[in-house]
């Protein structure tokens, strides 16, 4: 599982199934990660945001999404729905980039 300043991502169907049955709730989603963050899925399993970590150390939130051609695309920021989903609204870059080292610490 992955946790994100207070909500949960699961990995698979099965992490979601039992998330079910424990203590703090239902995930909030599903997540992937790659080589350069993390991919955040809605309970549709559809793609929506992601979390960056490059490797010189910026850590930073984007929306996402899937084209017409079925190929992933990233924003140059995250929008305002994205922040709302995510309880990042108002958070100042610098703990955003905290909450995603945390968040990536936890998979």
């Amino acid at each position: 599982m992955l946790t994100f300043n207070g909500k949960t991502f699961a990995k698979n169907n099965d992490e979601f199934t039992s998330s079910l049955f424990n203590p703090g709730g239902t995930c909030s989603g599903f997540y992937k990660k790659t080589a350069n963050g993390v991919r955040l899925y809605d309970l549709q399993n559809k793609l929506t945001g992601f979390l960056v970590s490059s490797k010189r150390g910026h850590n930073f939130v984007v929306s996402a999404g899937i084209n017409s051609d079925g190929k992933a695309f990233f924003m140059n920021g995250a929008s305002s729905t994205l922040e709302k989903w995510l309880g990042i609204e108002g958070m100042t870059i610098t703990n955003e980039s905290e909450a995603i080292t945390a968040a990536l610490a936890t998979i």
